[in-house]
């Protein structure tokens, strides 16, 4: 059997060999926000053609590389609260064309066994799929949501158009609708039968004395005392005219 190509290789060569054949996005920062290092698939998953035009391109990770420049530091913010790592963080971020992408980091604090001082050391993954997908649920459920509400209102106004004396019918008087209200105000004022497909002719004669009349309230007498109309719409070339009928405060 022939042994491992690492099996004798420095520790040093074999995390090498890691970094630069993962096909996880790996980088290393400052906690100041300098572009240390980063390994070609996080390089390709960017844009660029290389680790080191990226390296190159990102100096500032808070302007160059987050969508949100405050990002960074709430990112930074996280990991200090959280005993100095973040998992699953997700932001949005720029490519080098400058398209966004949906991002997922997992980053730690660790010690750069070269210089000795603190960095930020974590991998990236592209999530964009997944969470454009999530994105576009939500907004197709709040669009249900929005039609839902819309619906409910629609009833809600017809509802309550519906408890009003409202008619609706042309200037010969034949009616398209009598809601029950309007009805039981016809067989109380006018003593008139229900099913009857034209409105009292006294009624008739005053809802178009003049034309199509104002939206002002104007009042019919009758045998059982006034009543109140009020046009709601109309035309004066013919078509449907819709009246609500009330009782006056006193007869």
């Amino acid at each position: 059997m022939f042994p491992s190509p690492f099996a004798f290789a420095p520790q040093e060569t074999v995390l090498r060999h890691i970094f630069e054949q993962s096909v996880v996005g790996i980088f290393q920062s400052s906690l100041e926000g300098r572009n240390l290092l980063a390994n070609p698939a996080l390089a390709q998953v960017m844009g660029f053609a290389s680790p080191a035009e990226m390296r190159d391109s990102i100096t500032d990770i808070a302007r160059q590389f987050y969508v949100d420049p405050d990002r960074r530091r709430q990112v930074s913010e996280m990991i200090a609260h959280n005993g100095g790592r973040v998992e699953n963080c997700e932001s949005q971020v720029w490519r080098k064309d400058r398209s966004v992408i949906w991002i997922a980091e997992n980053t730690r604090i660790v010690i750069d066994p070269d210089s000795g001082q603190p960095v930020y050391l974590g991998s990236i993954t592209d999530v964009s799929a997944r969470k454009l997908g999530e994105i576009a649920r939500a907004a197709s459920a709040e669009q249900l949501e929005r039609e839902i509400a819309r619906r409910r209102r629609a009833e809600e106004a017809l509802t309550q158009a519906l408890e009003q004396a409202l008619i609706v019918c042309d200037t010969a008087g034949v009616l398209d609708f009598c809601s029950e209200r309007a009805a039981l105000l016809f067989r109380t004022y006018f003593e008139w039968e229900t099913g009857l497909e034209v409105i009292p002719a006294s009624l008739r004669a005053a809802l178009f004395a003049s034309g199509t009349r104002p939206p002002q309230a104007s009042t019919i007498s009758t045998p059982r005392g006034p009543l109140v109309f009020r046009a709601i719409s109309g035309s004066a070339n013919g078509g449907v005219h819709v009246f609500r009928l009330e009782e006056a405060l006193s007869k």
